[in-house]
């Protein structure tokens, strides 16, 4: 199978990302490259079939778009023919082989498999400094909706396609696509020690071709420069998972590597046990803390509700019944003239001074309302995140029905 990929910033994850599809099932690599990168990447011609292009317009990618990829494809994926389509830093966890995936897709008549985009970060949430060298699993050991839960952004993206469809938006969408429901899982390797100020960069591109995930770029911004790190524990960050070595089985003697393995596997167990009960705590102190402030306002509206009634049914009261007779032909005296003027002034102050009180509790009410319809809401919000925190550490906890 056929892979085409744009590079325009710099190639060290491309050793990685060669091995990690090769091992998947990708026989054959399109690459366009900006030319400062070519002859790092011819180096690996050496070991893959790579096929690269130094004429292509890779610099528009950052802002979206997929010209260079689109002209590769055109040039050599034919029009019933399944391609991968990614990034450099993404690196879909297939869990089989392509071809496995792609059957099932033909199955169901679809066109293109998509892949949710998990961010990978450090332990301290802070970007990591590499050189190319190492393991990326160890160096980016935690993995996060970053792009829907602080972005607010389309964290899927198609990255099996059949044919040529027309891509839209960075390969989020393509034109007349069947979309499989057999859903893969992408880890992007992205948040490296000079991608932050690479974000800033696309911000500003963005933002003056008034591109609409401009908004997206500057949710990241925000999040970063106020915590100074990714606080992945705060957007539902988990431990990556290690599954246990395939020489573990029955019948067979642990080696010092099967041991460390299953350590590790127990390790990152525990951590995201640990992980799930403080994240179980916190969201019931919080929902507690919360449902105190639903039940404070609910007894304030109730209270300034009581009060306006109140003021209402006073603002109805009569005065005392005058002295003099009020009829036809009676001649007031002085006395009685000046008592029915002072009524008259004390019924206009009364009903100015209840006017003023009744405005003034309809305000008060009309706030108290809000607050507590928003805390009411919030509730409802943190009972279910308490509900899935609670699922969560169940799935996890041992003797449920998860494997390692």
């Amino acid at each position: 199978m056929k892979l085409f990929t744009a590079i325009s910033h710099d190639t060290r994850l491309l050793p990685h990302f060669l091995a990690h599809y090769q091992q998947a099932g990708i026989t054959d690599f399109f690459i366009a490259v900006d030319p400062r990168f070519e002859a790092a990447a011819s180096k690996l011609k050496l070991n893959y079939n790579i096929v690269l292009y130094t004429d292509l317009d890779v610099i528009e990618a950052i802002v979206g778009g997929s010209a260079a990829v689109a002209k590769m494809r055109h040039e050599h994926q034919g029009p019933g023919e399944w391609a991968m389509v990614v990034d450099l830093d993404e690196f879909v966890e297939f869990g089989a082989d392509i071809r496995e995936v792609t059957n099932f897709a033909e199955q169901e008549r679809a066109n293109v498999v998509r892949a949710v985009m998990w961010d990978r970060f450090t332990r301290d949430g802070r970007p990591a400094c590499f050189d190319g060298e190492g393991d990326l699993d160890s160096l980016f050991p935690i993995r996060a909706r970053f792009i829907k839960n602080v972005m607010h952004g389309t964290d899927f993206k198609g990255v099996l396609v059949k044919g040529l469809l027309k891509a839209h938006g960075a390969h989020h969408r393509f034109e007349d696509e069947i979309v499989c429901s057999r859903e893969l899982e992408l880890s992007h390797y992205k948040w490296f020690d000079d991608a932050v100020e690479r974000l800033r960069t696309a911000y500003r591109m963005v933002s003056d071709a008034a591109i609409p995930w401009a908004g997206e770029y500057a949710r990241a911004l925000e999040h970063y420069d106020r915590a100074g790190r990714f606080a992945w524990e705060e957007f539902g960050g988990e431990y990556i998972e290690h599954p246990l070595p395939d020489t573990v089985r029955p019948g067979r003697d642990l080696s010092t590597e099967d041991v460390d393995g299953i350590s590790e596997a127990l390790a990152t167990r525990d951590a995201n046990l640990a992980l799930m009960r403080n994240r179980l705590h916190n969201a019931e102190a919080e929902y507690s803390h919360l449902w105190n402030e639903y039940e404070y306002y609910l007894q304030q509206c109730r209270s300034l509700k009581d009060e306006l009634e109140a003021a209402s049914r006073k603002g109805l009261e009569l005065e005392p019944d005058l002295v003099a007779p009020i009829r036809a032909g009676y001649m007031l005296t002085a006395a009685e003239a000046h008592s029915l003027s002072q009524a008259l002034l004390r019924y206009q102050k009364q009903l100015k001074e209840l006017s003023r009180k009744s405005r003034e509790s309809e305000t008060k009410l009309e706030h108290i309302w809000k607050e507590y319809e928003y805390y009411l809401e919030r509730s409802r919000q943190l009972e279910s995140k308490l509900s899935a925190s609670d699922e969560g550490v169940r799935e996890r906890s041992p003797g449920s029905d998860k494997k390692l």
